[in-house]
Parts: C-alpha cells; sequence; structure tokens
C-alpha cells in the first residue's frame, strides 16, 4: 500500500467490520525495520497500529505502560 499520511481508505473486509473508515494518520519505519502505520479507524480518538510483514499488514499490539505498587 503506497497511501500516505492523511488517505483514507475504505475496506470491505478488516478487524473492525465492513465497509471501516481507515485513516492513515503516520507512516514509518520500526526499529525492526518493518513499514508500518498508524491507523485511526472510523473517527475513533483510539490510535492502531499495522505494521509489513512479508506481503501483509498486519495489526500491532499497542504497548501501555504498568503501574508499579512496590
Amino acid at each position: 500500500n503506497g497511501a500516505q499520511a492523511g488517505s483514507e481508505l475504505y475496506s470491505e473486509q478488516s478487524p473492525w467490520g465492513a465497509s471501516a473508515s481507515i485513516l492513515i494518520v503516520e507512516r514509518y519505519f520500526a526499529a525492526s525495520g518493518r513499514q508500518c502505520l498508524k491507523l485511526r479507524v472510523n473517527g475513533s480518538a483510539n490510535l492502531h497500529t499495522a505494521c509489513r510483514y512479508e506481503q501483509q499488514w498486519v495489526l500491532t499490539p499497542e504497548l501501555v505502560p504498568t503501574v508499579y505498587q512496590g
């Protein structure tokens, strides 16, 4: 996918259901060298990350900081 940041994509099949509206917020290369995208789905405030693995885009889990309660 060569879409640039600010591009909006529509997908008939996605993890978010049929006819999802996906906005590419940012394109970047991860430390692993993989091409990745920050995505906003259906206008949500939450961002999702998808990275390119071989010939497909795969959603990656978001890292969430934990609170240490020593």
